[in-house]
């Protein structure tokens, strides 16, 4: 029997152990059960990430917003604001590629030079290609809404030409795809740094985009996972806590520490939700109280919230599988083909001008009125609105041009 044999074996006796005391099972409907776990979250979190660019937060101050003995509903508006958006909804990146990380090395924990350069041809595929598409549209759109300037507003072609120009040299045009928005730097870390983040033209594509990167790094991530293993992951989360990590795109401690963990669960051939499962509990209990922490120090925001608030992500990462695979165990939720199938689409169409529309309007016509429980419900609703808007788009796309559907999705 091989050496692989024997750790499938030895792995397959401790799964078993395991399930056989949180309620029986055999591996396959643990194998299962994984997938279907994965599948499942792809949709909420993706709404998570439309929550947290749909913040509609402008503070001048990283710090806590209860400054005053005065608690107004406008004060617990914002603070809704940062609980969602700032604080609980930050674990879909992770999650994300904690299941990137995982999926590329689930059926091949042994990286080989043939094997690398068969994966890397298919993401060129899956991920380069709607990447570039993804980040020319909006561009092109913004762009095309500028048309406005010289046919209604009085501008001259070649006023509106040198905008268009201006705009590439000001940023580069390579930055379109790399580096066009900045944002983060809020407190130095513990060297001192002011570390900023980056985003291309169509800005939630950055974890795309760090994806691409990380993946072309899965080598030496291979190498340092089977010769490190745990201490790897472990000196990633103190650099994680102190805030020391690269600017360069795919290779920040949040990029590498999630894509790692999914990474090192799939090279050790170790199933997911028994992993998570051992750690259900206190996961459960600490996640409640980083979050509530964390959102009264303004999320990632200030100093000390940053700690709080790595200890929520890593905590709230491991609940988000385990609350997942429970509802799906007790048969409560299910896998629904088209949310699952739907969710690259909505992550790349969301933010474009023509999906904005229902909350730009209804909070221009809202701020008019000065209400603001009905802004709050603007804020709450427009996540699903922008997530429905995406849908209906992606299924008429896929119904009428296939094709074009699969180009834009990389064939999910």
């Amino acid at each position: 029997m091989s050496d692989n044999d024997l750790k499938e074996k030895k792995q397959y006796t401790q799964d078993s152990t395991l399930i056989s005391k949180l309620g029986g099972g055999n591996r396959y409907q643990l194998n299962e059960l994984q997938s279907r776990t994965i599948d499942w979250l792809r949709f909420p979190l993706i709404i998570c990430v439309i929550f947290i660019h749909n913040a509609q937060l402008k503070l001048d101050s990283p710090y806590p917003l209860i400054t005053s003995d005065t608690i107004s509903f406008s004060l617990l508006a914002d603070y809704l604001r940062i609980w969602i958006s700032w604080v609980v909804t930050h674990i879909a990146v992770p999650c994300f590629f904690v299941i990137s990380g995982f999926l590329f090395f689930l059926k091949t924990p042994d990286l080989t030079r043939d094997i690398y350069k068969s994966k890397i041809k298919k993401r060129f595929f899956t991920l380069f290609i709607p990447y570039i598409i993804w980040n020319l549209i909006p561009l092109f759109i913004d762009l095309g809404l500028k048309l406005s300037k010289p046919l209604l507003h009085g501008w001259s072609w070649a006023e509106y030409g040198r905008f268009v120009i201006d705009q590439i040299n000001t940023n580069g045009f390579l930055n379109v795809f790399w580096k066009w928005n900045t944002w983060g730097g809020y407190y130095p870390n513990w060297l001192g740094q002011y570390v900023e983040n980056s985003g291309p033209y169509n800005l939630p594509l950055w974890y795309l985009r760090d994806l691409i990167v990380v993946t072309l790094l899965t080598p030496l991530l291979y190498v340092l996972v089977k010769k490190a293993g745990r201490a790897f992951i472990a000196i990633l989360i103190v650099l994680y806590f102190g805030g020391i990590s690269s600017s360069i795109p795919g290779t920040s401690t949040t990029t590498l520490l999630y894509f790692s963990t999914g990474a090192y669960l799939a090279i050790n051939r170790k199933n997911i939700i028994v992993e998570f499962r051992k750690i259900e509990n206190p996961c459960y209990l600490l996640a409640v109280i980083f979050m509530l922490l964390a959102t009264y120090f303004s999320g990632n925001r200030s100093p000390i919230g940053h700690y709080f608030y790595c200890g929520y992500i890593l905590t709230g990462v491991v609940s988000a599988f385990n609350i997942a695979s429970r509802l799906l165990e007790s048969g409560k939720t299910k896998v629904h083909p088209i949310l699952t199938s739907s969710v690259f689409f909505i992550y790349a169409f969301h933010t474009n001008w023509f999906v904005g529309l229902y909350d730009r309007i209804l909070n221009k016509g809202f701020a008019i009125l000065g209400a603001d429980s009905v802004n709050v419900f603007t804020y709450v609703t427009t996540p699903f609105v922008k997530a429905v808007i995406c849908i209906l788009v992606f299924v008429l796309i896929n119904r009428y041009v296939p094709r074009v559907g699969k180009v834009l999705t990389g064939s999910r």
